[in-house]
């Protein structure tokens, strides 16, 4: 292979939208921050988006910092590579295609050495319980992965697409949120947990709504007592007979104006050229009405008398976020917000984790002090180095016995074959340790000095409210 000449500086990157660009690995080997994540090992161990020259083409590589080795798929063989480029950046997604066929914007690794050199594309695929990433060679119909000395076909994959979906942005903030939007209509009733925004000037209940009218997607006031929604939009209100109403828990109305929203703000819906609109209220000729606010505009509209009214000091609807897994490792494992699990026998104390083993995403319980994280299996205490932590959210402990767990316990992971692990707490040996609730077994299993412990009862299951 021929050796890259390479002249580099580190970078740190702060919280901006960083486009898609090949760095080399750091000087101790780690990757730089804002690689992309492609997958894991069959072992647990993260894998990233690299690329590398072999035999005269830029090839896709799998790089696994906590080994320090790189590969890439070539003539059949995985090839171990010494010299390689890291793909950092965070202006992505990952899209299901097959075949060889790749969708717009699919992001060019590299190309063939042969002729004119057929471009070859990021993909990543499902293999021997990993998820690894390749090179797609659409003139073959396939990707292809390293894995386990040799070079695999995969007919069915995803492609690294450039650019982040406006859609994928609005799911992933819904994901983690408590709240969906349920189509409804005026004939239909207003649906259970429905979110109330206010009364109009009578006392009739308002709820939250959005509907679509001439390419915006906008925060509507819903009214079922008058079989009625209605939209604000250039001047006026506007009726509307098919909308959706916001359904959930754990909202709250914080007071703002001229535009500002805070953070967690609930995004209803879009203009017609993708700036986003938010759910506010204000106070106006003795009703409490809904309405969009419109940030560029520096204030609220809402719907009302037939006329679009504009208002400077509102409140917002501020949604409560789930918690969230967020990737660490043996050198990171401080995140904001984390949630304790407990503390160890010499009084460390432990976090709320997960991490692959042998196919098993489980709970664990991570100790940053001691820079490591543990899951039982199989009868042992096995050591994790990358993994992840579970952070935010509104959590509690409450108390179990015999695998049973409550309708809002909190889900850690999964076996191999699906079965849901919860995450769960106890006592043992003058510690608090976190482990897997794994119901079918009617036990709580916990690492612990070496080993894994199984608990029938007296534990504590985390839940979310």
């Amino acid at each position: 292979m021929d050796h890259l000449k390479v002249t580099y500086r580190i970078v740190t990157f702060s919280c901006f939208f960083l486009e898609l660009t090949w760095l080399p690995p750091l000087q101790d080997a780690t990757v730089p921050e804002k690689s992309v994540q492609a997958g894991t090992d069959h072992d647990g161990s993260k894998i990233y988006v690299g690329r590398a020259q072999h035999a005269g083409s830029w090839l896709v590589a799998k790089v696994i910092p906590r080994i320090n080795k790189a590969y890439v798929g070539y003539d059949r063989a995985e090839i171990l590579v010494t010299n390689y480029e890291v793909l950092v950046g965070d202006k992505y997604s990952w899209v299901k295609d097959e075949n060889g066929n790749v969708p717009e914007n699919a992001f060019i690794a590299g190309t063939t050495g042969s002729g004119n050199g057929e471009p070859l594309y990021v993909g990543r695929g499902h293999y021997e319980r990993s998820l690894t990433p390749g090179k797609i060679h659409k003139s073959h119909g396939c990707l292809y992965i390293p894995f386990g000395g040799t070079e695999h076909e995969i007919t069915q994959y995803e492609v690294l697409v450039k650019g982040e979906p406006e859609e994928k942005k609005k799911e992933q903030f819904e994901d983690w949120m408590n709240f969906t939007w349920v189509p409804s209509s005026p004939y239909a009733g207003i649906p259970g947990n429905a979110v109330h925004a206010g009364n109009d000037q009578d006392g009739s209940p308002i709820y939250v709504g959005r509907a679509r009218h001439a390419g915006d997607l906008i925060v509507a006031k819903v009214i079922p007592s008058k079989q009625a929604a209605y939209v604000a939009y250039n001047m006026q209100e506007i009726l509307v007979t098919s909308y959706e109403v916001l359904v959930g828990d754990g909202f709250s109305w914080v007071g703002s104006g001229n535009g500002h929203v805070p953070e967690n703000a609930v995004i209803a819906g879009h203009t017609s050229n993708g700036e986003p609109l938010y759910v506010g209220r204000a106070h106006h000729d003795g009703s409490l009405t809904p309405g969009k606010i419109h940030k560029s505009h520096g204030c609220l509209y809402i719907p009302f008398g037939g006329s679009e009214v504009s208002i400077r000091t509102y409140e917002v609807l501020v949604a409560q976020m789930k918690p969230q897994w967020r990737s660490a490792n043996a050198s990171t494992c401080y995140q904001p917000n984390t949630i304790s699990g407990g503390r160890d026998a010499d009084g460390a104390e432990i976090f709320v984790g997960r991490a692959y083993h042998e196919g098993d995403l489980i709970p664990a319980k991570v100790i940053p002090s001691k820079q490591v994280a543990y899951v039982p299996y199989n009868g042992e205490e096995i050591a994790k180095y990358d993994f992840e932590m579970l952070c935010g959210g509104h959590t509690a402990w409450v108390q179990s016995s015999y695998g049973n767990v409550p309708h809002n316990a909190v889900r850690g992971g999964h076996t191999s074959s699906g079965e849901p692990l919860y995450i769960g707490r106890a006592h043992w040996a003058g510690s608090l340790t976190v482990g897997k609730i794994h119901p079918s077994h009617q036990a709580l299993y916990i690492p612990f000095g070496g080993s894994e412990v199984p608990i029938k009862n007296n534990y504590e299951v985390l839940i979310e409210y």
